[in-house]
């Protein structure tokens, strides 16, 4: 993609990419705890959404002027990952479950995290291979931002400046204002080892 543009250089591609990688990492640090982090992650999957649908139109619609959108596509889409899922998804992993359950939930979105990548690795070769789906198979990646964006708007909450008690009381509750108070009963345990039923107010 790069070589068709006049850039043979190797090293040059990699500092373009990573470039754009670095920048939006040390964004996503200054940001992070300022900004709301649903609203960072929906932002990032629009962004990575209509990247890969530029970038697969391009492919599919190939001239000189394409040529160079590939590229600024290309990297809208690794800034848009970078200051989104790609930094703000180990957080809010943990975040959305009890801290006692911190180091599996870690674990667990760890395991996917690289599972997902050896299939793309071992895989989309082949499926973007013309004798397949060629370079409609970037589609995929469209699809992926999509469904991203859906699963983050419907199931995942606000989790910036609120506590995991907090966090796990929005799911107890269909209310998810802020300025709402939203009761919930949590099962617990008392000193000498006796159940009991606990109202907590968030």
């Amino acid at each position: 993609m790069f070589k068709a543009i006049g850039i043979k250089e190797l090293r040059l591609s990699n500092t373009l990419v990573n470039y754009g990688r670095f920048h939006e990492m040390t964004f996503a640090a200054r940001v992070g705890d300022r900004s709301n982090r649903r609203t960072l992650l929906l932002a990032g999957s629009v962004g990575m959404f209509l990247a890969a649908m530029g970038f697969t139109l391009c492919q599919i619609h190939m001239n000189d002027t394409t040529k160079w959108l590939q590229i600024v596509c290309t990297m809208t889409f690794v800034l848009s990952f970078c200051f989104s899922v790609g930094s703000l998804g180990w957080l809010v992993s943990t975040e959305l479950v009890p801290e006692a359950l911190g180091a599996t939930s870690g674990a667990v979105s760890t395991f996917f995290t690289w599972t997902a990548q050896f299939f793309i690795g071992v895989y989309f070769q082949q499926i973007s291979n013309p004798k397949h789906w060629g370079t409609h198979a970037f589609f995929i990646f469209a699809a992926v931002a999509f469904a991203f964006f859906w699963f983050v708007w419907v199931f995942v909450p606000e989790t910036r400046l609120k506590t995991t008690d907090e966090v796990t009381a929005l799911f107890y509750s269909p209310q998810d204002d802020d300025t709402t108070a939203s009761t919930y009963t949590a099962y617990t345990s008392t000193p000498l080892g006796t159940p009991k039923d606990v109202d907590l107010i968030v």
